[in-house]
């Protein structure tokens, strides 16, 4: 069963597609509007989109989780909210950003329709481990670290294979559920997964 467990998940993806970003934005939870519509308080005119939603998390008590391929550069802030200026950051490019339950993703579109289509399968397919919730702050935390705290908290075996070693996540997590929390550092990086009974194996993205 471990060795289909990817392949699985990718085949519901293309069979179900989705496209939920017919802007450049999506907000899942209407509780997150006034948010989003406050004035981006972040104590700079000029910086990269990963600086600028660290701190507006920070600002707003958020989590955070940013894809690995994010690159945007540094520019300026442009906006009178926190949405136009996420918006302005990435008009015309391959990637998005997501506000949902008070956390927020930046990834490619097409990760992110991913991410929201399988995630409660995903969720089911992980080891039922322990319940509990993760909480911590880091501009970029290595993936084993993050894997080891992650074990301890679901008692699930979760770790990286040695390529993702040294792997580093830019994240923000309050209070998040260890599923959850494992289901989108896997999708928007691309990761894959060899799940049994009582272990997760996150390996690197597939090469095509």
């Amino acid at each position: 069963m471990s060795k289909l467990n990817y392949a699985f998940i990718v085949l519901l993806i293309i069979i179900f597609p989705i496209n939920i970003f017919a802007s450049s934005e999506l907000v899942l939870d209407s509780s997150d509007n006034s948010a989003l519509n406050a004035l981006p308080e972040v104590g700079g005119r000029f910086m990269d989109v990963q600086t600028f939603a660290y701190r507006v998390a920070a600002v707003n008590n958020w989590s955070l989780i940013i894809s690995s391929s994010v690159t945007e550069s540094t520019r300026e802030i442009k906006g009178k909210s926190i949405r136009e200026v996420l918006n302005n950051y990435f008009n015309d490019s391959e990637f998005s950003w997501c506000l949902s339950n008070k956390c927020l993703y930046i990834a490619s579109k097409k990760d992110l329709s991913d991410f929201f289509e399988v995630l409660p399968i995903l969720k089911k397919k992980l080891p039922q481990g322990k319940s509990g919730v993760f909480s911590g702050n880091f501009t970029y935390i290595e993936l084993s670290l993050l894997c080891r705290f992650l074990k301890s908290i679901s008692g699930v075996n979760i770790l990286p294979v040695d390529d993702l070693l040294h792997s580093n996540i830019m994240m923000r997590a309050q209070n998040m559920e260890w599923k959850h929390l494992v289901a989108a550092i896997v999708c928007l990086n691309r990761y894959q997964l060899n799940i049994t009974d009582y272990s997760v194996l996150i390996g690197p993205p597939p090469i095509y």
